[in-house]
């Protein structure tokens, strides 16, 4: 348990109360008592009108509208107090057409049911404690920057400011957005353990 985990602001999202519970229980066992719960993605994006949130855990398959769509409108609503929250979805399976749609989507990071108290940890710690920077292409893409930084030509920073249209601070956990003029293609690994690193 952290003094940063108690300061959190966590969502979930899914239609199952029973898997909510879940979740809600594991989130507290790291000193997370700040959570709103959602069978309805359409009451979630309301309650996200006014709730600056740090960072939500949504299931991919719901009735009403699946994860993508939600993750979707929170990019790209006007009306999201936090756009740039980090989304850790969380889904069945996670075939390659399954990450890459969650890569087109904005999504930061996707966890496998059988969900396993550890991974969703792991999750959780990466995101808050590495924050990525968030971009919006002229394409439409809006969401984690997974750019690689190991070329020793790249230019890092100073590039990205030459090419960049306004800049924003993110108001959540940490990091900058760019207007930037391409997204480069993306990698994604798939591990055995229940967790899927979209990089």
């Amino acid at each position: 348990m952290s003094e940063l985990h108690e300061k959190l602001h966590v969502l979930l999202l899914d239609d199952n109360r029973n898997f909510l519970s879940i979740l809600r229980a594991v989130l507290r066992d790291v000193g997370i008592r700040n959570v709103a719960e959602y069978v309805s993605p359409t009451e979630a994006l309301k309650y996200l009108e006014h709730a600056s949130v740090n960072i939500a855990f949504v299931d991919l398959v719901m009735p009403e509208m699946n994860g993508f769509e939600f993750a979707d409108r929170v990019r790209h609503s006007s009306e999201t107090a936090n756009p740039f929250m980090p989304i850790v979805m969380i889904t069945g399976h996670a075939d390659r057409a399954i990450v890459g749609q969650a890569i087109n989507h904005g999504i930061d990071e996707l966890l496998v049911k059988p969900l396993r108290p550890r991974h969703l940890h792991e999750r959780l710690n990466a995101v808050i404690s590495k924050p990525r920077r968030y971009i919006r292409t002229k394409s439409g893409y809006f969401g984690p920057d997974r750019r690689r930084r190991q070329d020793p030509e790249y230019r890092g920073p100073e590039r990205r400011l030459e090419e960049s249209g306004q800049t924003i601070k993110h108001p959540g956990v940490g990091g900058q957005i760019f207007s930037m003029k391409r997204l480069p293609a993306t990698r994604a690994e798939s591990r055995s353990d229940g967790i899927m690193i979209i990089d």
